[in-house]
């Protein structure tokens, strides 16, 4: 099984390239419980403009590992989820929500959490957490028993 990855979709990494403390509370908190960040691949190219803004998304995305590639299955799986779900103008959120479920267990961070849910909900079993840019993540609570 692939580990966990925190998710980012276009609205997500124009966030984090704009150095919106809410993203980027996100972002140390995934660093915090290791959790790898992850773009899909077409969230670069629905983000990029090839204008002189492109230079805050290339400090984001520091490193090429956080690029997921977009495979077959990816898009098998992205266009079973924008047919089931009758969202055929979603395409891009559709291969987010398809490239997340590789992750079981992943957080999607969104700018569209109503849009990313429905669609998350054709693919059940990945057990995806739908979380919107304008929410602070939630403090982590010492475990009982722990000291």
């Amino acid at each position: 099984m692939a580990d966990r990855r925190l998710i980012l979709d276009s609205g997500a990494l124009s966030k984090l390239a704009a150095g919106d403390e809410r993203t980027l509370a996100w972002l140390y908190r995934s660093t915090e419980e290791q959790i790898a960040l992850g773009i899909p691949a077409p969230v670069v190219a629905e983000t990029f403009t090839g204008g002189p803004t492109d230079a805050r998304l290339h400090r984001a995305i520091s490193s090429p590992s956080f690029i997921l590639e977009t495979t077959y299955d990816v898009g098998r799986a992205a266009g079973r989820v924008r047919f089931r779900s009758k969202q055929p103008d979603k395409t891009i959120d559709a291969i987010v929500i398809a490239t997340a479920a590789q992750f079981p267990r992943s957080i999607v961070l969104t700018s569209d959490p109503d849009d990313l849910s429905l669609l998350s909900s054709y693919c059940p079993e990945a057990a995806l957490a739908i979380r919107s840019v304008n929410t602070m993540p939630r403090r982590r609570t010492a475990r009982r028993g722990s000291t």
